[in-house]
């Protein structure tokens, strides 16, 4: 079996290839971190308007004596304190969205997001993650995509 070797060394074609995919760009890629922190913050926020899971199912409806008490609109709106404070942030090696709202040490954007069964609060995605905190496909998919694009076009 003949091995294949091919040396771009310093010619046109190397540069044209630097050039066209500007991988000069991943020495800073907070940019690229930036576009995923929104993308990442923006189906947070389309969550909590539609009730619906990031590319899943709507909630599931509240409880009548939930129902009964509340005096704001919709799910997890009602004091604004968990909308209002999910963010994306930009970290020197990613991205990430989550929430400094807390009930005793436990974050409240996972306990809506995972459940808590013996609370009887069921789950209500708000992330694009499934039971295992893996992140969903389509997710992985558009990041991706904002990635090839970053690199591309800048």
């Amino acid at each position: 079996m003949a091995d294949l070797t091919i040396d771009l060394g310093n010619n046109q074609v190397a540069n044209a290839l630097a050039a066209t995919l500007r991988l000069d760009r991943l020495t800073n890629p907070q940019p690229l971190y930036k576009a995923w922190a929104q993308y990442l913050e923006g189906l947070a926020v389309t969550a909590y308007r539609t009730e619906t899971a990031p590319f899943g199912a709507g909630w599931p409806a509240l409880k009548p004596a939930t129902v009964a008490r509340k005096k704001g609109p919709g799910i997890l709106r009602e004091s604004r304190n968990l909308f209002d404070s999910t963010v994306g942030q930009v970290l020197p090696d990613g991205a990430q969205v989550g929430s400094n709202q807390k009930v005793g040490e436990y974050s409240l954007l996972a306990i809506h997001q995972f459940g808590a069964p013996r609370r009887n609060i069921p789950a209500r995605r708000v992330l694009p993650m499934d039971d295992q905190g893996e992140v969903l496909p389509e997710a992985v998919e558009e990041l991706v995509d904002l990635a090839q694009r970053y690199i591309l076009f800048g």
